[in-house]
């Protein structure tokens, strides 16, 4: 489904090295874009893009690792930060919200599970015990970078409702959604 953006009207065009920031020209409807159903409520959510020939393609897995080795000044591109941001508030369903839930529950468990085995690590050292060569591994490269690659996924995972690519003009957005958001978005619009 194609939808029509225009530039946020808070933000205005963008400086030179800043991202473009839209926003959908129509509202969007009350049915969940993943699944068709009735939403129970709407969720604020920022897209992002990065630019290619062809237009503006979804943040994905890859450029996740790029902006952590960047976070890490192993920078392999010159910038990262995306180039499209697309405000939106996303009409979400039950069956969107539950798994954004369990994902960010197992993120913030692998978060207190890699603090508990950094603080092991630490009262093992300042009792002058040798810790385990396992616990060090446990930590390095164990929790760093593997660990907090998982957990930017999974939170990442818990906060996308939608897949997207914006067009190379910057005017519209094809969304992949289910046919009955599709119908509802023509019925707004038609109105």
């Amino acid at each position: 489904m194609k939808l029509p953006l225009t530039v946020h009207p808070e933000i205005g065009p963008p400086d030179t090295d800043s991202p473009w920031h839209l926003v959908f020209a129509s509202r969007l409807p009350d049915v969940c874009a993943k699944h068709g159903r009735d939403a129970v409520e709407h969720r604020d959510q920022q897209l992002t893009f990065y630019r290619t020939r062809r237009g503006g393609r979804q943040v994905n897995a890859l450029r996740l690792i790029l902006r952590l080795l960047t976070i890490w000044q192993l920078s392999l591109l010159p910038r990262i930060d995306p180039d499209i941001v697309v405000h939106a508030q996303w009409p979400v369903c039950p069956a969107c919200l539950a798994p954004a839930r369990v994902y960010r529950a197992v993120g913030t468990a692998l978060i207190a599970l890699a603090a508990l085995n950094v603080v092991a690590l630490l009262l093992m050292t300042a009792a002058y015990i040798r810790p385990p060569s396992w616990l060090a591994l446990a930590i390095f490269p164990g929790w760093i970078p593997f660990g907090l690659l998982v957990i930017m996924f999974l939170f990442r995972s818990g906060e996308t409702f939608v897949l997207a690519r914006i067009s190379p003009d910057l005017r519209e957005a094809d969304i992949v959604s289910h046919p009955r958001f599709d119908q509802a978005v023509a019925g707004e619009l038609a109105e």
